[in-house]
């Protein structure tokens, strides 16, 4: 956020997936999935980029109390939607936290941890979506993919390379 920008401090599902921010004065800047009806799959944007939300967390008592301003966008498989968060840091430090609050995830290992984050149920085959994100795990912060969530530092929680 630029110094001249007024924070966000409400957000919403705008028409056809966009995502509504306002300012405290009222202002609004909207985040496109699509400018253009015939743009191409590859050039649009990802729900985690127009909800500040890095991680995709769920709307609930633990994103609102880790800052976010509103819900956009349906979670596949379920009934919530996901968390919108005021710019990218406010998002990426309630992920960090959720990593390592709780036992839900801080003993996996990295080549465990996106099976249980995505949902994939013990003894099903791993998804699409899991294969990729271990992919972008070792190719955007070079960890061993043996470490578990527990052996990161905050830093290493925050930041995306090792």
């Amino acid at each position: 956020m630029t110094q001249n920008r007024k924070k966000f401090v409400r957000a919403e599902e705008g028409d056809s997936n966009s995502v509504i921010y306002y300012d405290e004065d009222g202002n609004k800047l909207i985040r496109y999935w699509k400018r253009y009806d015939d743009e191409p799959k590859d050039k649009v944007s990802t729900r985690s980029w127009r909800n500040n939300n890095p991680g995709n967390l769920k709307i609930g008592p633990f994103a609102r109390e880790n800052g976010a301003i509103g819900q956009a966008g349906l979670a596949p498989n379920s009934k919530r939607r996901f968390a919108v968060f005021p710019d990218y840091e406010t998002g990426r430090r309630a992920q960090a936290k959720r990593l390592k609050e709780g036992d839900m995830y801080i003993d996996l290992t990295l080549e465990e941890f996106p099976r249980k984050y995505t949902g994939v149920k013990p003894g099903d085959p791993d998804t699409e979506e899991v294969i990729n994100y271990r992919k972008d795990i070792r190719l955007l912060t070079k960890f061993d993919m043996k470490r578990t969530i527990r052996s990161l530092n905050n830093s290493e929680c925050l930041s995306r390379r090792g």
